[in-house]
């Protein structure tokens, strides 16, 4: 099962599930909100519910997913914000369909028809596989500061370090297609192989320092 649409209410996650279904596609919801709020506030905005599918129904559930907002177009307002984008705007939508949602991706392709300027399929399969092809590509700059921060904590804070390092060495992420790829490069993730091992043994060493004072007072208190 992987990922297919996030929602930020339940009930929206549960229509989709439940629809797909109908179509005889396998669902499930999933809640994957942060275990963590930095705030300590509990936002709403922390929580998330994800939609998983097969991965072998990704591209079938992607086009009756298109198909469902196409037959939907009618009941957009006519004061949607999408009717004020220039073509070069919605050209952009279509070109980056992971970064808005499905809806706007068909309106987009709807206006850009009405205004002469539609794009051929063949067109937005090649928007489509750049588009992918960026995407899949590592995280570079973000895993440069993960492993400053990784050997500071695996040298300081021991078994912190050590999950960041895990993190390195197996993050994945999902693309829009379904397939799931490395998040950083193959270098990172020999860095954080390392960083993992260093915070264990911190880990280690830290723990064989307290056992030691811990026997230390223990003798002292026999031996006054």
């Amino acid at each position: 099962m992987v990922p297919f649409r996030t929602f930020k209410d339940a009930p929206a996650a549960a229509d989709l599930a439940e629809w797909l279904i109908l179509q005889g596609i396998h669902s499930e919801v999933t809640d994957t909100s942060a275990y963590f709020d930095p705030s300590f506030a509990h936002s709403i905005l922390t929580r998330e519910w994800t939609v998983r599918i097969r991965s072998e129904d990704f591209t079938r559930a992607a086009e009756v997913l298109h198909h469902f907002y196409d037959q939907r177009l009618g009941s957009v307002p006519e004061d949607y914000y999408l009717f004020r984008f220039t073509d070069a705007e919605l050209e952009d939508i279509l070109s980056k369909p992971d970064e808005w949602g499905d809806l706007d991706y068909a309106l987009a392709r709807q206006i850009l028809q009405t205004r002469g300027r539609s794009l051929p399929e063949e067109a937005l399969q090649l928007l489509r596989k750049k588009r992918y092809e960026q995407l899949s590509s590592p995280e570079r700059q973000a895993a440069g500061n993960i492993i400053a921060w990784g050997y500071v904590l695996a040298i300081g804070a021991g078994f912190i370090g050590s999950l960041i390092g895990w993190h390195l060495m197996n993050s994945r992420k999902i693309l829009p297609d379904g397939k799931s790829v490395p998040r950083y490069t193959k270098a990172a993730a020999l860095q954080g192989k390392r960083i993992f091992r260093l915070g264990l043994a911190v880990t280690f060493i830290f723990a064989l320092i307290r056992i030691y004072i811990a026997y230390q007072k223990g003798v002292g208190r026999m031996y006054p």
